[in-house]
C-alpha cells in the first residue's frame, strides 16, 4: 500500500483491488508502525469491507487483554531500538496497536479465537512433521 502511494497512485487506486475480493487475509495485523496514515488506510479498508458484507480474516500477536509488561522503566526515558522496547510493544493489546475506532470495529466483525501464547504452532507443525526445529534438517513434504 505505501509503495503504491509513494509511487503517487491515489488511496483508492492502491485500495480498490482489496476492497472487492471475496476473501481478504491480513496477517500481522497491528505490527505496522501505527502511524496515523497507516491507521486511517487501514481502518478504510476494514469498514468498507465490513460495509459490503465480505469475509475478512486477520491473525495478530497481540493479546486482546492487558498483561504484565515485561519492562521497567526507572527513569521514563525509552530507546526505542533496545530489545526490552520490542518486547514491551509485543506485550501491548491490540487495542492500543490498531487504535480504539479500529478494535471497536473488528469487535463487531470478528469471532476471536485465541492460540495458547506459550505453544508456537509453526514449531509444532515442522515437528510434526519431521523437520524437527524451522531452519533444521531437511523438508519432508
Amino acid at each position: 500500500i505505501r509503495a503504491g502511494f509513494d509511487a503517487n497512485r491515489s488511496h483508492m487506486d492502491i485500495l480498490r483491488p482489496l476492497l472487492y475480493v471475496p476473501v481478504l487475509a491480513i496477517d500481522e495485523l497491528g505490527k505496522e508502525r501505527g502511524t496515523e496514515w497507516e491507521r486511517s488506510m487501514l481502518d478504510e479498508l476494514i469498514s468498507r469491507r465490513f460495509n459490503s458484507g465480505l469475509a475478512t480474516l486477520f491473525a495478530t500477536n497481540y493479546f486482546l487483554e492487558e498483561r504484565e509488561s515485561p519492562v521497567k522503566h526507572e527513569t521514563g526515558m525509552r530507546n526505542t531500538r533496545s530489545p526490552d522496547f520490542a518486547r514491551e510493544a509485543e506485550s501491548m493489546t491490540l487495542s492500543r496497536r490498531v487504535g480504539d475506532r479500529i478494535y471497536s470495529r473488528l469487535n463487531e466483525m470478528c469471532a476471536f479465537a485465541k492460540l495458547d501464547p506459550n505453544q508456537d504452532q509453526r514449531k509444532l507443525r515442522a515437528e510434526a512433521m519431521g523437520q524437527g526445529t524451522p531452519g533444521g534438517g531437511l523438508w519432508k513434504p
